[in-house]
Order: C-alpha cells, then sequence, then structure tokens
C-alpha cells in the first residue's frame, strides 16, 4: 500500500512511500522512516493521530510539523529541526530528542516517558506532563488492536477521545477504513464500555 505525507497549508506531497500489504500496523513508522533521505523536506507536515514506531527521523527538517495526538514509541528525532514543532497530547515512549531544535514547541497535555534531550534546544517549549495514572489497557486479537488510556480510545491508527468514539456517525467511522464500520458495528458497545470502566 502507498501511502503520502503532505505540507499542510498547500496540500502538496512531501514524502511518498510504500509499506507491504503483508505488514502490520507498526511497520508504517519503520516504512516512512527508511523513505526519508538527506535531502527530504518534511516542514509542516501533518501527522496528526498516527502511531509511529521504530521511526527514523534523524537530522531531518520538520519545523511546524504537526505530531498532535500521535503515538511515539522508538522515535529518533536525534539532529532535527523541530522548530514550533506540534506534540499535543502524544504520547512519548522512547523517543531521542538529543541535539534537536524544539524551540518553541508544543507539549501540552503530551504523555512523556523515558525521552531523551541531550543537547537539546527547549527555548520557548511549553509542555506540561499529564501522566496516565490508570496506565494503558490493550485489547488484542481483533482486526485492530485497541489501546485505551485515561480518556482516549486508539484503535489502528486512529486516536480520538472516548466521547468522540461514542458520538461518531456511521459516516464517520466508514471513512476510517475499508471494514472498520462492520468491526464497530460488532464491538462498540463492549469497547466504550471497557474503556468507561478502566477510565473511571
Amino acid at each position: 500500500m502507498e501511502y503520502f505525507l503532505f505540507h499542510r497549508p498547500s496540500g502538496q506531497t512531501l514524502l511518498a512511500f510504500e509499506v507491504p500489504d503483508n505488514e502490520g500496523l507498526r511497520a508504517f513508522g519503520k516504512y516512512l522512516g527508511a523513505a526519508i533521505t538527506s535531502d527530504t523536506n518534511l516542514n509542516q507536515v501533518g501527522l496528526r493521530n498516527h502511531w509511529l514506531c521504530e521511526t527514523n527521523f534523524k537530522h531531518t527538517s520538520l519545523r511546524q510539523a504537526d505530531f498532535t495526538g500521535s503515538m511515539l514509541d522508538k522515535v529518533d528525532f536525534s539532529g532535527c529541526d523541530l522548530t514550533e514543532a506540534d506534540f499535543s497530547r502524544t504520547s512519548l515512549r522512547r523517543v531521542n530528542f538529543n541535539g534537536a531544535n524544539l524551540t518553541r514547541a508544543k507539549f501540552d497535555g503530551a504523555t512523556i516517558h523515558d525521552i531523551s534531550l541531550e543537547r537539546t534546544i527547549l527555548d520557548g517549549a511549553s509542555y506540561w506532563q499529564a501522566g496516565m495514572e490508570k496506565g494503558i489497557a490493550v485489547i488484542a486479537g481483533l482486526e485492530w488492536y485497541v489501546y485505551i488510556f485515561d480518556a482516549h480510545i486508539k484503535i489502528g491508527c486512529q486516536m480520538h477521545s472516548t466521547d468522540e468514539w461514542e458520538e461518531f456517525e456511521d459516516a464517520e467511522i466508514a471513512d476510517m477504513a475499508n471494514s472498520a464500520l462492520a468491526f464497530w458495528e460488532v464491538h462498540k458497545k463492549d469497547i466504550i464500555a471497557m474503556a468507561r470502566q478502566h477510565q473511571q
């Protein structure tokens, strides 16, 4: 399957790459990192609500990149220019920011675990750590992994608040993936119930 990353203001394609159909969701970040070259420019790229795992962004320009609501695990941003990048409400685990420029970057509402900030520029960055008191509940064995956080649910690559999941119209769910509506019709009641219990 081919994926495209877009420049948010103009809609211009910044990067195209392929992920083999037999690879799982976790492979998205790995193949994205492999597609980045020394002259790749990802300024103002939109990567909201993505799951980026084992992604190598080393020395890439990511000024004003939008990672809002994404889950980042084992991501390497060392040497990157992340000026004014938005990490609001992200989950950051085992993320390397060594030598990165995070001037005026936003981490408001982010959950931060095990990040490296050696020689990192943080001038004007805004952040507060909204730690997850209840941890993460994981539902496995379905078509997509389901992750339940303190106030959010992540299903596949889609992460939204529990209230938003409960209120989505069928057409909105259907637009998320080919079999998303059928999946949601079968599992919605149980997933919402588990989330509400976990989040009490």
